[in-house]
């Protein structure tokens, strides 16, 4: 398999962000407005606009609903692995 093909493979995505548990912080570089989506609002996003849509691409489409701009900055955090992998010690 070539490399692009495997890197196309890896990205991340709305419908992979969602099961992962992760939060995703929103940021307007020009007015600096902040959101936050968890579960709830990732699973709203994936239905809307699809499992599949890299969040690269869900970056480039925001705009802010303070300023209208476009330069959105987005920062992927908080893994939390599902209950079922955890161990008591």
């Amino acid at each position: 398999m070539a490399k692009g093909a495997r890197d196309r493979e890896r990205v991340a995505t709305l419908g992979t962000s969602l099961p992962a548990g992760v939060r995703l912080a929103v940021t307007c570089r020009a007015c600096r407005h902040q959101v936050e989506l968890h579960e709830p609002e990732i699973a709203g996003q994936v239905e809307r606009l699809g499992a599949g849509l890299a969040l690269l691409e869900w970056g480039r489409r925001l705009v802010c609903s303070d300023c209208s701009g476009r330069e959105i900055d987005v920062v992927v955090s908080g893994y939390q692995p599902p209950a079922a992998d955890w161990t008591q010690r």
